[in-house]
């Protein structure tokens, strides 16, 4: 393959992924604020969780903060 067609697959190969990024994050985003719904991060709890389910989404919202 010539080298300006390798760099131009690169180049959309590179653009897609940027774009799929930016959508993660957005997703990323959208569950950590339906998180705080139930206690996490600022102990709002407005679902009335228990402590159980409370813990649970803390677990959650800590393995999303990994993303």
């Amino acid at each position: 393959m010539e080298k300006n067609k390798l760099i131009v697959k690169l180049f959309i190969k590179a653009k897609k992924q940027k774009k799929e990024i930016k959508r993660i994050r957005k997703l990323k985003d959208d569950i950590k604020r339906d998180f705080i719904a139930v206690g996490q991060p600022l102990n709002d709890n407005m679902l009335k969780f228990n402590k159980e389910q409370t813990q649970w989404c803390a677990n959650v919202f800590q393995k999303i903060e990994g993303i």
